[in-house]
């Protein structure tokens, strides 16, 4: 069991086979989103930190408030989030109240919710959808975004080898944020997709394989792939949010999918979200027939660590590659480094020889601006 397999149930005419691709995207999509349209706040917690202290809510009255406070009195990097906050003190010796602490999230919860209905207004939404249907962004991007690749990277993608004319490009996208931001920007309507284009062929989408014109690049068929190759295909595309919606405030989980090796898992399973997303059940089985992950807006922490694990578990196997889009706030970060940040995050124990093989399969996008990117673009 696996992704639907459009081929085996017949659903397109003349289609020669299917490519599964796996979207993550986190809250970096949402903050470059809301400083395109120039809307004053942001999705961060940064931000939602002093909005829990505009509504009265203190440290001596919210646990994570008084975890938040003391983390930034300490100088802490990610002090203002609440999730590593939560995990580091389950982690540690220090054992505290569950009770308090699930009341404290609750309520963190819910004014959570709260903020994100004022900042994200369904003025805003509409302001994206108008956007999007005028520039046709969101559709060019998923066509060409072979051409975030590096030279280097694109040649050494094996997922490229098998393009060809009737594929259908069958694309999961796992939302992470609570916000519908990323649904607006993505969804398939009217104005910018048209299901059935063709009375004699059952394709709706063009995929471009070789968007920068690198030379000498051939399929495993044989056939030339330049800047101009355009490839016949079909788009199908399905949007989950795993952590829940802002719309509906009891389905925003919290928390992180580490298990605690110190700890009694199931006294903390209020805060652990694979315990609450079923991702064994609902997910796991996606990962060993995805053919591609594309990472996007994510900060590639140890709280999302039962995601990359599974990826790298898919990556060891030779089958899958990785794309990871990484904002570069001025750090001159290398490729490599986010690729070990990466591996890192998963809490994965690998040999050194397994570190160096899974690098192979993943590939970097480095930008300081979206507009550089032909994928996720805003302008």
């Amino acid at each position: 069991m696996g992704y639907y397999n459009y081929i085996e149930n017949g659903n397109f005419k003349g289609a020669k086979g299917q490519k599964n691709l796996m979207l993550l995207v986190g809250n970096g999509f949402d903050i470059q989103c809301l400083n395109t349209l120039g809307v004053r706040g942001s999705t961060r917690y940064e931000s939602f930190y002093y909005y829990l202290c505009s509504k009265g809510v203190t440290p001596e009255s919210n646990t994570l408030q008084s975890w938040m406070k003391s983390r930034k009195d300490e100088g802490k990097k990610d002090w203002c989030d609440f999730e590593c906050a939560i995990m580091d003190h389950l982690k540690s010796n220090e054992i505290p109240n569950i009770q308090e602490l699930t009341a404290a999230l609750t309520e963190v919860q819910n004014f959570f919710a709260e903020y994100l209905n004022k900042l994200i207004t369904p003025e805003i939404i509409k302001s994206i959808g108008e956007k999007i249907a005028k520039e046709n962004l969101a559709i060019e991007g998923l066509q060409k975004f072979l051409g975030d690749l590096s030279e280097n990277d694109y040649r050494s993608l094996h997922f490229k080898d098998s393009l060809e004319h009737y594929l259908i490009y069958n694309i999961k996208v796992m939302n992470f944020n609570y916000t519908t931001l990323f649904d607006n920007y993505m969804y398939l309507d009217r104005d910018n997709f048209d299901p059935h284009p063709h009375k004699n062929i059952d394709t709706n989408f063009e995929f471009y394989p070789n968007p920068n014109g690198f030379q000498k690049i051939y399929n495993d068929l044989g056939n030339f792939m330049n800047s101009k190759t355009i490839h016949s295909s079909n788009l199908m595309l399905e949007i989950e949010h795993p952590h829940g919606s802002q719309f509906v405030p009891k389905s925003m989980l919290f928390g992180f999918y580490e298990n605690l090796n110190n700890a009694d898992n199931s006294k903390y399973k209020d805060f652990l979200k694979n315990y609450w997303t079923q991702g064994d059940k609902k997910y796991q089985h996606l990962f060993p027939d995805t053919d591609l992950f594309i990472v996007f807006g994510l900060s590639l922490g140890k709280t999302d660590s039962w995601w990359w694990k599974n990826i790298i578990d898919t990556l060891r196997s030779g089958k899958s590659e990785l794309i990871i889009y990484y904002y570069d706030s001025g750090n001159n970060i290398s490729s490599d480094d986010v690729k070990n940040m990466f591996l890192d995050a998963s809490n994965c124990q690998l040999e050194i020889y397994e570190r160096n093989y899974i690098k192979t399969r993943i590939s970097v996008v480095t930008y300081t601006n979206n507009n550089e990117l032909k994928a996720f673009r805003m302008s």
